[in-house]
């Protein structure tokens, strides 16, 4: 019975630390996309500027939206999607450096914040999957 408690309480533990993890991730890609929108809301090509602000204020959509779910696989179906939503987002940040509508010591804070970011998702992905599994096998 208390080896069951003990399994119980470590099970809690877990799911609240991927719960503070999530939201952690969450505030850090609101900031992105914040600094990113503020920072280019002077960018006179507007298809750039759209491009980019979405893809930024999708990753955080994604992370608010699988918190929002309960079964483990939902979840971190939003937290994929958001990882993906970095990699684009790399790429238009490079793409910005490159064509001079971002400046290149902000790009490149911006590209180790979405690294950090897309670190973070992998992990708390992971981490989700392993609570799954684990619900999974008998006790």
């Amino acid at each position: 019975m208390r080896e069951q408690q003990g399994i119980e309480a470590e099970k809690m533990h877990k799911q609240v630390a991927v719960e503070f993890e999530c939201a952690e991730v969450w505030i850090r890609a609101t900031q992105l996309s914040t600094d990113i929108y503020l920072e280019l809301i002077d960018c006179q090509d507007f298809d750039f500027w759209d491009q980019i602000t979405q893809i930024g204020h999708a990753i955080a959509s994604s992370i608010a939206e699988g918190r929002a779910r309960t079964a483990f696989n939902d979840c971190a179906d939003h937290l994929v999607s958001a990882r993906k939503a970095c990699r684009e987002l790399l790429r238009q940040i490079e793409t910005g450096q490159k064509i001079e509508h971002i400046e290149p010591s902000i790009g490149d804070q911006w590209i180790s914040e979405t690294r950090q970011i897309t670190a973070m998702l992998t992990a708390l992905v992971t981490a989700l999957l392993t609570a799954r599994n684990n619900a999974l096998q008998p006790a």
